[in-house]
């Protein structure tokens, strides 16, 4: 295989992983109200994402890495949305359960956000 070919695969890689995320947090957002589905797409996401550490060779600390980076986009986008349909405490709820996986830069904005609109 060609450099050329290897690079473009991982190009490919790399794009199809980053539409999969976003298409994860998209969900999230969309169903945000609904009992353990924000816990149910993190799960199944973080099987998927095992399953890339492994082909890739990653270790424990790309692998934290990267699973803080999914958790807090999926995350983001649910609370995000949340705060869009005026559901503040549920908003705070999603944030709070998944504060210790997130990026805490994130974290904190998101919940000054929910305060400065709860006020």
């Amino acid at each position: 295989m060609g450099r050329g070919t290897r690079t473009k695969r991982k190009t490919t890689d790399n794009a199809n992983w980053d539409a999969l995320l976003s298409n994860k947090a998209i969900l999230a957002g969309n169903t945000y109200s609904v009992q353990n589905m924000v816990t149910n797409i993190i799960r199944d996401t973080e099987r998927d994402l095992i399953t890339r550490g492994k082909t890739k060779g990653w270790t424990g600390a790309i692998f934290e890495a990267n699973r803080q980076k999914m958790i807090t986009q999926i995350v983001a986008s649910a609370v995000q949305s949340a705060l869009n349909d005026n559901a503040d405490d549920r908003a705070l709820e999603i944030a709070n359960n998944y504060r210790k996986d997130m990026d805490q830069g994130t974290y904190g904005k998101l919940v000054n956000s929910i305060k400065k609109k709860k006020k």
